[in-house]
């Protein structure tokens, strides 16, 4: 038999032929196989939603990032127990120069993909490896001597203003690099969570943190780092209004630091400018140079 066309068909079933009436304005069903692929309204194939270069261009990023691993790079050996922005064990590697770290655990988070990273940083302090130990992960970081609350906790009376400014440098220079380097902010920036060590470096400390728990870098956290910048300034030239009030950033005493060379100017300026705009407020009096 040859085929029919439409209005043969039309007239075998109009004359009463064995042929079944078939309404040939419709298309036949997609296959299960390519269902997802079509419109249902119009079997044609649905147009896909464009994504944001930038975040295409991230997503990419972190699908070539390998995932934690399960054991250490090298093997540590610990020593003792000390602070370092919060406890920690100081020991040491088994390279041939037995360089000494501090070794941080925390719980792991259920269901969550952390990345295998290292930080290497004059600003923030170094992360030399990450692993998973049972249902802890272990952050190796290079060994730090004191942290900034300790120091205002020893000190007698403020520091100076120069020395704040030196201080300050690092901090800023410290998120910029972790802001535009991963995309993360801090979150718990203060005088507890800043390193300094012999050499006189000032770091930011616990980056593993924010990667662990993916501290997405948003308006909302990056202007809250700032503003910690803000706190951290309070608490070392008034340590008895911060702990008074830690979110207020209004000096009892302005007057002392009326030869500053700004420095009020940059406290304020922590509240609503960005880290790049702080760099330009003319803060840095001149004896920074010595603390680089």
């Amino acid at each position: 038999m040859g085929d029919f066309t439409p209005t043969q068909m039309h007239d075998s079933v109009s004359s009463g032929g064995a042929t079944k009436n078939t309404d040939l304005t419709t298309s036949p069903p997609p296959s299960k196989k390519h269902a997802m692929e079509y419109d249902p309204r119009s079997w044609l194939p649905s147009k896909k939603l464009r994504q944001d270069p930038a975040d295409a261009m991230e997503a990419k990023k972190k699908e070539n990032q390998p995932l934690i691993r399960a054991i250490p790079q090298r093997r540590y050996h610990e020593l003792m127990t000390l602070d370092q922005a919060g406890p920690a064990v100081i020991g040491y590697d088994d390279t041939d120069r037995c360089s000494f770290v501090a070794i941080k655990r925390r719980k792991r988070p259920e269901g969550s993909s952390i990345p295998q990273v290292q930080v290497k940083s004059n600003h923030l302090v170094s992360l030399k490896d990450m692993y998973i130990e049972g249902n802890e992960i272990v952050f190796i970081y290079e060994q730090m001597d004191v942290s900034l609350r300790h120091i205002t906790g020893i000190a007698r009376g403020s520091l100076k203003a120069f020395q704040i400014a030196a201080i300050c440098k690092e901090l800023v220079n410290g998120l910029l690099y972790l802001h535009d380097e991963f995309s993360l902010a801090h979150g718990t920036l203060d005088c507890s969570t800043i390193l300094l060590n012999m050499k006189g470096m000032v770091k930011i400390a616990n980056v593993g943190d924010s990667f662990v728990d993916n501290k997405k870098l948003t308006e909302e956290s990056r202007r809250n780092d700032v503003r910690s910048l803000g706190a951290v300034m309070m608490e070392l030239m008034e340590p008895e209004t911060y702990l008074l009030d830690s979110q207020s950033i209004e000096l009892k005493n302005a007057g002392k630091w009326k030869d500053g060379l700004g420095i009020c100017d940059f406290l304020a300026a922590t509240q609503d400018k960005s880290l790049e705009d702080l760099k330009k407020v003319g803060y840095f009096p001149l004896p920074v140079s010595n603390f680089r």
